[in-house]
């Protein structure tokens, strides 16, 4: 009887176990579906962007290529759609498991409640049996009918344990599934992320400037050199490079705010010092410049430039966001003014959005 009970309270336990399993599962894949919503509001923003930005000039090869990028970011939107649904579609599973365990629970408390009457029972015939050991008035038969009734609460027992087994299979199943889930989410928003900073730099660097000219390049660039979108012949920028141009940034931000807390105005032209830079290898002679509230390192190239141009008839600008840098060079003296103006834009809409 002891052993029987104790079998019934480890039992108890593991279901107690299972049912916290089950509702760690539940928050997580709760987060889960939020995370998948706050991704479509940032992509349905985004789209709101470009949307916006269809109006604005530009040429016939640049306009394609945007267009097939927005066909991409939509088909992946429906891909990250489709996920989701597999995901809640998963989570009423883990309802239905939940509830079946719920109905185990009750079996295993109705056993429970009928062996602790079983329990009674023993003890009221043990009693009973104790006073009329002298009489030798208990019967056999009583004692058998008492241990068969042990045995079916035994029986119940095992069964419910069995059908416990089967419901921490199914969980454990569940819980693959969900683990598969998430990573397939994680490898869409990982493309959606490429593409939406493709159509960036198509949208804001790759086009005819309102102020005249065209950018050679433009790139979105992470601190330590990872290019995360650029034109097709971007030329390579080493981590060094990217490094020293990000800490430059950083510090001529911190001078400003500093200066600002202090009440000195400052002029669009920012600091009239002057900086040795590199860029992708090349030198550039380069000065702080505010515009567009965006803090821009514009750069003019030393002696020889690219592609056998003199120095002078070559530069570029790189502002910083919170993640990135954002780079844009030109070889058309033209496209001077408006490189700036483009590049400050486009690190303000990347700002905007939490890069």
């Amino acid at each position: 009887m002891v052993e029987l009970r104790l079998r019934l309270q480890n039992l108890r336990g593991a279901l107690e176990a299972r049912a916290r399993s089950q509702r760690d599962m539940q928050q997580q894949l709760e987060a889960q579906l939020m995370e998948v919503r706050q991704l479509r509001a940032r992509l349905a923003s985004a789209e709101q962007q470009l949307m916006a930005g269809r109006g604005s000039p530009g040429p016939g090869q640049a306009a394609a290529a945007a267009a097939v990028d927005m066909q991409r970011f939509q088909a992946l939107e429906a891909e990250l759609a489709a996920s989701a649904a597999a995901a809640q579609q998963l989570q009423a599973d883990l309802l239905a498991k939940d509830v079946e365990g719920s109905i185990l629970r009750q079996q295993l408390t109705a056993a429970a409640q009928q062996l602790q009457q079983l329990s009674q029972q023993l003890g009221a015939a043990q009693a009973r049996s104790s006073e009329e050991v002298s009489q030798a008035s208990f019967s056999s038969s009583q004692l058998e009918a008492v241990s068969q009734q042990l045995e079916q609460a035994i029986q119940q027992r095992e069964a419910a344990a069995a059908e416990l087994a089967s419901v921490a299979a199914a969980a454990a199943a569940a819980e693959g599934q969900l683990a598969a889930a998430r990573q397939e989410m994680a490898g869409k928003e990982a493309q959606l992320k490429e593409a939406a900073e493709k159509v960036y730099v198509d949208r804001y660097l790759l086009i005819d400037l309102p102020e005249g000219g065209r950018l050679a390049h433009g790139a979105i660039v992470g601190p330590d050199s990872g290019v995360y979108a650029s034109d097709p012949s971007f030329p390579a920028v080493s981590q060094t490079e990217a490094a020293a141009l990000a800490a430059l940034l950083t510090q001529q931000v911190g001078s400003s705010n500093a200066a600002a807390a202090a009440g000195s105005s400052s002029s669009s032209k920012g600091s009239a010092k002057s900086f040795d830079v590199a860029i992708a290898g090349k030198q550039y002679e380069a000065s702080i410049e505010q515009r567009e509230a965006a803090l821009l390192l514009v750069c003019k190239a030393k002696g020889s430039g690219l592609f056998g141009m003199g120095g002078g008839k070559q530069g570029g600008v790189v502002a910083a966001t919170r993640q990135t840098l954002v780079i844009g060079l030109w070889d058309d003296k033209r496209a001077e003014l408006g490189c700036g103006n483009a590049v400050a834009r486009l690190a303000q809409a990347l700002e905007s959005y939490g890069y």
